[in-house]
């Protein structure tokens, strides 16, 4: 039998290992700017100066010359990215966020600075520091056997947090790794410690304060259990009996409720992001959260997300308290954030939010579900199967940083279930909408948006009022158009947005738009490899603004084609954007490949091209190269 002190030592090991690599994997390459990272850096400048939360021209000047990798051209307010600040008076600015994060970073830069190093680095490294801190939280001070530690801090590192802590220069790493030291001393029934740090993470986001609130319930359930409480004369008693406790309690959750206190004083609202608050639709961004595709929990942990069902539901017909508690603590955080209109925001795999709750389904499974199972061959099965779970998000990680996804596509994932069974997959609308268009938001609908695999549809999304220009946008055979307007008549006159779905077992070739001028034909061209393994072979074409554009050819690939994409470039490089970018995955075998570009709104197009980029170390051929105009489909 293994001893206690071997899973002590493996555990100690895995972590030492996960700390060495998020560390060489945070400075091998140059911080990126992701995130509201404004909000988070620029009073790391503002505290170190003067200490204020104040932003003026002065730190902007300052964060040049400190974050070069971040600041170098930003000149000034106009210069900063995503949300910008908040503007209080002339040269006088806040962050959209309390700047806790950015406290807790400071000494990071301080450090960095004594030693001379790149001080870019500071909030990776930050992301770094309080993770491993946490996973020693639970490595040290966690009441529970040797084993489930060691299960847990296994589910904590094969974790999709992974991607913001060595990415993003963001605080949700750093939630992240409150309230897994938070749940360390709720498991431990170390209520204050517990509540004090999830109300750290709640001046960064309220939300999480709902689990907070489970943590004073949970406080008052075992008070009221250990004194054997029944009768209300009993309550009132031992209330005024441990009114200190309680007051020391209260205090705890006290840095929760500073930012509201600042920000009404600043800005004269309690809130500075309350306006993105809505009801709409929020069962479907509640479901979204829980099991979408792109941005859901459930593809980045299948298994546990069934465990935690599972055990929630014995634990409630067993009239489980700890279950009651952490069913709230986890779904309660999860509809209040639902309530949150902009779900299609920037993300890297899993949604923001979503990085920072799981850490509560993973607790309640170890050291609560796996109690609730009193056969040990089924504990046995249960245990396996959560590491088979942390298996499968260790490989959904590490192919996410070998294909890196975007908050604006679809991920590898979603797109093989659209590609072959598209009736499998039907998203909210608006997260449809964006990962299909490659748009941030996509909450604006006025026409049919349509899902193609290689310039065949596989998916329609439509309403009432946009179901009668879907026919004059696409083209196909008889048979199958016949097929689709049979599914068209199915979803007449429903309300609200309905999906057409078109399987690939359907065999229908259905494109969209109608070709209306064939600009370049070819039946062979050699393409060989451009320096540094780096190729860009373009045809000259006539680009105008706003119009769709079939690109066709035929390849049969080596293995050391990679990275390989079409794209529009034009007007000397500066007609050069992601957004007409098409990235195609290329077989080792003879294909055919079929690519919808829109040239976007970029107007006086010239000396335009359509680009074949890929990497690359031997020549290779592509066959039949077609370039065809479409009607326009507006």
């Amino acid at each position: 039998m293994i001893n206690d002190q071997y899973y002590k030592k493996v555990s100690f090991s895995i972590i030492l290992i996960a700390a060495i690599i998020l560390q060489l994997i945070v400075t091998m390459k140059p911080p990126a700017v992701s995130g509201e990272l404004d909000s988070y850096m620029m009073p790391i400048i503002s505290l170190e100066q003067r200490m204020s939360f104040f932003i003026n021209q002065s730190d902007i000047d300052k964060a040049r010359l400190d974050f070069p990798n971040l600041y170098s051209g930003v000149m000034g307010y106009n210069d900063l990215r995503s949300s910008k600040l908040i503007v209080i008076e002339s040269n006088k600015w806040l962050g959209w966020y309390f700047p806790t994060y950015s406290i807790a970073a400071l000494p990071v830069k301080l450090i960095l600075k004594t030693l001379r190093l790149n001080q870019s680095y500071t909030l990776l490294l930050t992301n770094v520091l309080f993770y491993v801190i946490a996973l020693i939280v639970v490595l040290k001070k966690l009441k529970i056997t040797e084993s489930k530690r060691l299960l847990l801090i296994i589910l904590l590192i094969c974790n999709p947090i992974f991607f913001y802590t060595i990415v993003w220069g963001s605080a949700e790493s750093f939630i992240f790794s409150l309230v897994v030291m938070s749940l360390v001393f709720f498991s431990n029934k170390q209520y204050k410690t517990a509540g004090l740090l999830v109300s750290i993470a709640g001046s960064l986001n309220p939300t999480i304060m709902i689990y907070g609130a489970v943590i004073i319930v949970s406080f008052f359930v075992e008070l009221f259990k250990k004194n054997n409480v029944k009768l209300m004369y009993e309550v009132i008693q031992i209330l005024k009996n441990k009114f200190l406790e309680i007051l020391k309690l209260g205090l705890c959750f006290v840095p929760s409720i500073v930012p509201f206190i600042f920000y009404y004083f600043a800005v004269g609202k309690l809130s500075v992001t309350a306006f993105a608050g809505t009801t709409n639709f929020l069962f479907e961004r509640f479901y979204t959260y829980l099991f979408d595709l792109n941005l859901g929990i459930f593809p980045y942990f299948p298994v546990a997300l069934i465990l935690f069902f599972i055990f929630i539901f014995r634990g409630l017909y067993l009239r489980n308290t700890m279950a009651i508690l952490y069913l709230i603590a986890f779904f309660g955080t999860i509809l209040t954030y639902s309530m949150m209109l902009h779900i299609n925001s920037g993300m890297t795999g899993i949604a923001r939010y979503n990085s920072w709750v799981t850490p509560i389904m993973l607790f309640y499974i170890v050291t609560e579900g796996l109690e609730i199972v009193k056969k040990k061959q089924y504990k046995s099965v249960y245990f396996c199967s959560l590491y088979i779970s942390s298996f499968i998000s260790a490989i959904i990680i590490i192919f996410y940083l070998y294909v890196p996804t975007s908050y604006v596509y679809h991920t590898p994932i979603a797109t093989a279930i659209l590609n072959n069974f598209p009736q499998l997959y039907n998203p909210l609308y608006s997260t449809f909408i964006s990962r299909t268009t490659h748009v941030d938001g996509g909450y604006s609908y006025t026409k049919p948006v349509i899902y193609a695999d290689e310039g065949r549809i596989r998916k329609i999304l439509v309403t009432n009022d946009t179901i009668k220009d879907l026919q004059r946008k696409i083209s196909g055979s008889s048979g199958c158009m016949q097929m689709l307007n049979n599914k068209i008549e199915a979803v007449k006159g429903k309300s609200g947005y309905q999906y057409i779905n078109i399987p690939r077992s359907s065999q229908c070739s259905i494109e969209i738009g109608i070709e209306k001028k064939e600009l370049f034909a070819q039946e062979l061209i050699d393409v060989t490899p451009g320096d540094k393994n780096v190729y860009a072979f373009g045809i000259p074409t006539e680009i105008k603004p706003n119009t769709v554009y079939k690109v066709e050819f035929t390849a049969k690939p080596h293995s050391t084609i990679s990275n390989f994409y079409v794209d529009f470039y034009g007007n000397n490089g500066a007609y050069d954007f992601n957004e007409q970018q098409q990235s195609v995955n290329l077989i080792n075998k003879e294909k055919m490949y079929k690519i919808l570009i829109n040239s976007g709104n970029y107007q006086n197009i010239y000396n335009a091209y359509v680009r074949f980029v890929y990497s690359g170390e031997r020549p290779f051929q592509l066959k039949d190269i077609r370039i065809t105009e479409m009607e326009n489909m507006d």
